[in-house]
Formats: structure tokens, sequence, C-alpha cells
């Protein structure tokens, strides 16, 4: 693709801004970011300046927060936790010390501790407390107790008075060793005197036994033959007497059923009352006709009651033999809660006694009114046999217990007696037991907590929120500064790329130009020396590229008389029209630079020339152009350098006189550079009126966008042929080409001359 070096018509700049990433757009952009995109962009433009005003900002504002805000405390002390002592009992495994420690710190906050430390005059009467409604729940909430590493708890307070958290503290300290700490001791002297009583009961319990063991014929019992003649007689016994007591319960329950069916209503009497007995009425009559035992009986074998009954039954069974083992103490808490357990289960079966009365006597009634004359025949059949079973039954009882009476029941007696004071010992040595390691622990007892480091008020430190909010405010601070500084540099709108040139302003960009450090203070020629190394490399290879472009125009013939300007002072228009006009007269060329500031000429300071008479004699009609051109050692380029300066000819500079003088100069040079003042003056747009094409200089993040368009409209309405733009200034880094020339050997001194001429 071809460049055009035409003039630009006359048209309005477009003030768009740029797209390229990290540059802020302005309103007129096609893609407008905001405010803080732009504000970002142009503290990364200033990014020195923007983080130094940032922490300013941002450690004024911290300081300021952290002096100015009354300031908060946070006061702590700490409690140890002792290990327990072997003697008493084996060391805590982790989870049950855990445990003990989260419990301990739970109990440091709870109401019972604070309302004690609450009773100290001087902390009731402190100004954190004695203002508030429920000085006790505010505590609760604002006390932080935390269980630490080693066996430590860690109580703390925060406020602004270091003095009044530490005398809250110390008395939540003195409160919780007194009420948790030392009950502990109280707990074991009471458990003392209950180990005593038991004892003390215990001891009487088994002086009787002994007693009544004395009292009591003592048998032989080591013969094997009496001994099991003993138990085969007392098993009989006793299943003679279970038979006996089943044969009597039947006996009761054919007779209670009997009478109930004598003293039953016929059914004629039934049909006399008819409608006259009511149902209420009616049962209330059979309800009295049954007997106590047989409704006791019947209640018995009921599957609800009778369940209830094993139940009661087991539990009490349960606790007495765990009693006569010794696996349970009498008094402990696990007694008690049997016990209780015992009780319940007593009141559950009256209760369902109570339920089940009225089932039992409807079922009752129901059978009885089922009875007939035969059944009541069988039922006094039946009765009368179990009469004759009753009186056969007894005499057998009678006599398996004269026989048990004639072996020597006694010495069973009396090995149940021996049974009863062996499990009591047992009972008692068990106590004994208990009450040797509680007499231990009484001996030896420390308390377990202790306080490992009061609270001090010159040990406060500042609360963690104030430092937080401090630091907060710090950031916010540096941030606010950062990008405040950032958005005052967008709403200057600089141009930093070339992007923001071809883009912002709709010019042509024909080239950039990159920074090299140190070439202020040396002479131009230097660039071509190799002294400033890559980057000078670079910029001679920029200049020939804008060379290269300004030859190569579009309609096949260059411009000859090329005005170098900007739009401000110290963008580097001196430098471009130096070293274009050098790089032009490298290729043979008859080259002129002509410095045309007349305001604030540099060429002679940066070619390191002499001064002389030079544009200004020949416009003022001093000097001919030919008797004012010098040149410039070491090179073809011929150098008018501005001459004396004078405000009058400035002031009455024409296109003509400026137009004239060109005239004859074009005559003489194929190509006239000019360097001239920046556009928005007068006689840079006189000047420019009279070339044939104009380069704008815009230096990277210096150039601002409002004063280059300012300088493209007074070009553009004074018709100077504006061409393009050149960047300068650019980071070195930034994609530059970096083509390098390949060094070749020397040809061999052997080679025929005309092979070397090939």
């Amino acid at each position: 693709m071809s460049l055009s070096l035409s003039p630009v018509a006359p048209r309005e700049p477009v003030l768009s801004t740029p797209s390229t990433p990290g540059v802020p757009a302005s309103p007129g952009a096609a893609v407008s970011p905001g405010v803080f995109a732009a504000a970002w962009a142009g503290a990364r433009r200033r990014w020195f300046i923007a983080g130094l005003v940032g922490l300013i900002v941002g450690a004024g504002a911290a300081a300021a927060y952290y002096t100015q805000t009354p300031q908060k405390y946070t006061v702590a002390t700490t409690l140890q936790i002792a290990d327990l002592d072997p003697l008493i009992v084996q060391r805590e495994n982790l989870n049950q010390e855990l445990d003990y420690r989260r419990t301990q710190a739970a109990r440091i906050r709870s109401r019972q501790v604070l309302l004690k430390a609450l009773e100290n005059k001087k902390v009731a009467d402190s100004a954190m407390l004695r203002d508030r409604p429920d000085p006790a729940g505010w505590l609760e909430t604002e006390l932080k107790s935390v269980g630490l590493d080693g066996g430590q708890i860690r109580v703390s307070l925060t406020g602004e008075n270091p003095e009044e958290l530490a005398l809250i503290l110390n008395a939540v300290n003195a409160a919780y060793l007194s009420q948790v700490v030392g009950a502990e001791e109280i707990q074991r002297r009471a458990r003392m005197d209950e180990l005593d009583k038991v004892l003390a009961t215990s001891e009487d319990r088994i002086r009787k036994l002994k007693t009544e063991l004395r009292g009591m014929p003592q048998a032989r019992t080591d013969n094997p033959v009496v001994l099991l003649m003993q138990q085969t007689l007392l098993q009989r016994y006793l299943n003679l007497q279970q038979e006996l007591g089943t044969v009597e319960s039947q006996l009761r329950s054919e007779r209670a059923r009997l009478a109930v069916l004598k003293g039953q209503p016929s059914s004629d009497a039934l049909m006399a009352v008819g409608g006259g007995l009511s149902v209420g009425v009616a049962s209330s009559v059979q309800t009295q006709l049954i007997p106590p035992d047989v409704l006791a009986e019947a209640l018995a074998a009921d599957p609800d009651v009778k369940a209830a009954a094993d139940k009661a039954q087991q539990l009490r069974t349960g606790l007495e033999q765990s009693v006569r083992e010794g696996t349970i103490q009498l008094g402990s808490d696990v007694y008690n809660r049997k016990l209780a357990d015992v009780k319940t289960a007593d009141e559950q079966l009256e209760s369902i006694k109570t339920q089940q009365r009225d089932v039992v006597v409807k079922r009752l009634r129901n059978g009885s009114l089922r009875l007939t004359v035969a059944d009541r025949a069988a039922i006094e059949a039946n009765i009368r046999v179990l009469e004759h079973r009753q009186i056969n039954l007894q005499k057998e009882v009678d006599d398996a217990w004269a026989k048990t009476q004639t072996i020597g029941l006694e010495s069973f007696e009396v090995e149940l007696k021996k049974d009863a004071i062996t499990a009591a010992e047992s009972f008692m040595r068990n106590l004994q037991a208990e009450k040797e390691r509680l007499s231990i622990e009484l001996q030896t007892y420390k308390p377990r907590v202790s306080v490992a480091s009061p609270a001090e008020a010159f040990a406060a430190r500042p609360a963690a929120s104030a430092v937080t909010a401090s630091v907060a405010l710090g950031i916010a601070g540096f941030v606010l500064g950062f990008l405040g500084v950032g958005y005052l540099e967008s709403r200057r709108r600089r141009l930093v790329y070339s992007q923001d040139v071809a883009q912002v302003m709709n010019l042509r960009v024909i080239g950039d130009l990159p920074l090299v450090p140190g070439l202020e203070s040396e002479p131009l020629t230097a660039v071509w020396s190799g002294q400033f190394g890559i980057a000078g490399s670079l910029l001679v290879e920029a200049v020939n590229d804008i060379r290269t472009m300004l030859l190569a125009g579009a309609s096949g013939q260059a411009p000859q008389v090329i005005m170098v300007t900007s739009a401000a002072q110290g963008e580097g228009k001196t430098t471009l029209a130096c070293l274009l006009a050098l790089s032009l007269a490298q290729v043979g060329k008859r080259v002129l630079l002509v410095d045309g500031d007349l305001r604030n000429p540099g060429v002679t300071e940066r070619l390191n020339l002499p001064p002389a008479a030079g544009l200004g004699e020949v416009l003022r009609g001093e000097a001919r152009p030919a008797g004012v051109i010098g040149g410039v050692p070491g090179t073809p380029l011929a150098v008018m350098t501005a001459g004396r300066p004078c405000t009058t000819l400035i002031r009455g500079l024409s296109v003509d006189r400026v137009r004239a003088a060109m005239a004859e100069l074009r005559e003489q040079f194929d190509y006239i550079v000019v360097d001239c003042c920046p556009t928005p003056l007068y006689d840079g747009l006189v000047i420019g009126a009279c070339s044939d094409a104009v380069l704008l200089v815009v230096r990277s993040g210096y150039s601002e966008e409002p004063v280059v368009r300012e300088a493209c409209e007074r070009m553009l309405a004074a018709r100077v042929p504006l061409i393009g733009g050149v960047v300068n200034g650019l980071p070195s880094g930034r994609g530059w080409l970096r083509y390098p020339y390949a060094v070749q050997p020397p040809l061999p001194a052997q080679l025929p001359a005309d092979a070397a001429a090939d």
C-alpha cells in the first residue's frame, strides 16, 4: 500500500481517544472505558508521581485516623492448667485435655463468675460498666477466652482505658478462681463426708449380720452326701410349694367365676326392667359383683400390666445386685439415677393398672354373661377337684418341709448369711479405697488452674480493629491519591503512542523515533558514530525510514521544502529536522537545513555550530541567501542559521517575503528542511504556507491532545500542507525492528582481480 504525501484537505480533526490497551479514552471515542480506566492509564504514565502522592495521602490518612480516632486497646491475661497428679489419676489423653480446656474457657465467661466479679465496687463503678443496663451481659459478649497450646487459656478484653480493662480482667480471674476452681475442693470434702456416712452404715450392717450368724446353729455342711440330700429335698419342697400356689390360684379364680355367675340377674329379670335399666347401671352392677381378688388376679394377668411389672422388677433386682456386688455405691450419682428409674417404672405400672382396670372389668363381665347352667356345673365340679388337690398338696408340702428340717435347713441360712457378709465386706473395701484416694487428693490438693500472667495496663496493645482500620484507610488513601493523579493526568489527555496520533488526531504517522538517553547533551552528528549503541542505531533506522517515506510519495514527486514543527516547545522538532537533513544529505542530494525558528533558534546548538548571519538577515534584506549558507563539518549538509533575532521582523513577516527567499533556495538545493517554531504561532504558519510538506512532531507522554488539536486546526485553517506526524521519544523496547547486519569475511588475497570485481 503506497503512502500519499499530498497535503491534507481542510477538515475538522477527529478528537477520539486511542484504543491502545492501557491508554485512556476521551468522551469523543467510539469506546469509552470510563473514568476509572482513564485514571488508571494516566497513573501508569505518571507512575512515580502517582505512587509518591498515593503514599503521602495514604500515610496521612492512616496517621490521622490512628491519632484522632479514640484508640482502643486490648488487655489480656493468661491462665495455666496444670497436669493431673499421677498419684490420683493417670495422665489425660489429648481429647480429655482439650475438652477440659474448652470447658474452663467457657466457665470463665459464665454469668455466675461475672456477677461475682461485679461485686467488686471498683469494677461496678468503672466508666466501661456503670452506665450499662446489663454489665454482666455486656461482659459475657465482649470478654474473649481462648484455649492455647501448652495448657493455657488466654482471656482478653478490648476498650479505651487500659487501667479499667486490667481491673476488670483481674476481678474476673479472682471470681473464676473462687467460684469454679475453689469449688472443686469443696466438692471433694463433701464427697468425703458422704463416704464416711456410707462406711458407718456398712459397718453396722456387717456387725448385725455377724451377730445373727453367731446366733444360728452351726450345722456340718462339709459332707457332700448331706449337701446333695439337702439340695434335693429343698428343690422338691420348692416345686411342691410352687404347684400348691398354682392350684390355689386356680381355685380362687374358679370360685370367683362361680360367685359372679350366682350373683348375675336372670335373663327374665333383665327383660322385665327393659329400657328402664341403663347401660351404666348395668355396668355398675356387674362391676360390684366381681370380687376384688378376682379383679386383682385378672389385672396381674393383663399383658400390658405384666410387661410393666416385669420391667419394674428387673430394674429393682439389677440395682440390688449391683449394690450387693459393689459395682454401684450407695449415695452415688449412678445409684440415685437407677433408683429414680425404679420409681419411674413403679409409677408407670400403677398408671397402666388404672388404665386397664375398666378393660379387665369389661372382659370379666362379658365372660360371666356367657356362662350357662352347664358351665356353672362344670365350674362347681372343677372347684371340688381343685379343693381336693389343694388338700393333698398341702400335706405333701408339710411332709417335705419336715424332712428338710430333719436334714438341717439351717445350713442354707448360714451360707446365705455368710454370702451377705462377704458382699458387704467387698462393698466396704471399695468404699475404703475410694476414701483413701480422695484423702490423698485432699492432702496433695493444689488448684489445677492458676493465673500465669495477670492483666497489666502497660502491656496493653492497640486493638486489631484499630490497626486494621488504619491500614485499610491507608490503602484507600494510596489508591485515591494514585488514581487521583492518574485522573488529572487523563484530563490533560497526553498522547503516548503512535496510535494516539493516528486515531485521536486523524493524522498519518510518518514514523516513530525511539528515546536515546544522553542525546540532548551531544551534537546530533554523533548519532552516526555509534557511541549511543543500539538506541542510536534504532534512531538512525527510524530517521532513514521517514526519509524513505518522504521520497517515495504516491504522486511520484517528493516534496522539496519540508518544514518540521510541533505544537509546543520541547517536543523534539529541532532534533528531527537536523537528523532528517543529515539523512537526506547521505544519499547524495543537495540538502539545506534552515533554522526557521526566529524566536528560539536551536540548530546551531544541536549541530555544535558557531553563531552566524542567517534567515533573519535574508528576510530583512540585509544579505543574500547564498552569502549566509554554511556547512556542517564532516558532512555534505548545508546550513542556514536563524541569524540575529528581531521582533520587528517577526511581526512584519509575510508569505510573499518568505516565498521569495525560498524560491532562490529551491534553485540551489534538491531538498530544504526547515526547523520552524511551534505552529500555533504566526510566523510558523507563514513559513508552513510556503512549504511543500509539513511534519508535526508529537512527543510521547508529553504532548497534550488539546494543544496538538489546536495546532492542527490552525494549520488546516491556514492551508498549511500537513502530511503527517512523527512520534518522538518512544521507549526503545516497544517492538522496534532489530535486523542486524551480518559481518562479511574479507575476500582472500589470492583471488584474481576479476573474481573480486564480480
